[in-house]
């Protein structure tokens, strides 16, 4: 069962492994190319476009396509 994890851990989005023992937690970075200051908060985008969403503590919203080797964000929405 994979889930994605809404803590950062280095500042990464994280994917949560479960096994089938608690021992077998295992974390893997989502999103190795990107770096997010202070992110509060992950959506998936509810339109089948794909899309990811990070909300920063400083208001801003970024958008980047569902894809782990994904380079690049664009700002969504700048509320600062």
């Amino acid at each position: 069962m994979r889930l994605i994890d809404f803590s950062s851990i280095g500042f990464s989005f994280c994917l949560l492994i479960f096994s089938s023992s608690v021992s077998g937690v295992q974390l893997e970075v989502a999103y190795p190319n990107l770096y997010f200051d202070r992110p509060v908060d992950l959506q998936h985008s509810p339109d089948n476009s794909d899309r990811i969403f990070v909300v920063t503590q400083e208001g801003i919203i970024y958008v980047f396509p569902n894809d782990p080797d994904v380079t690049q964000t664009s700002v969504f929405l700048d509320i600062e």
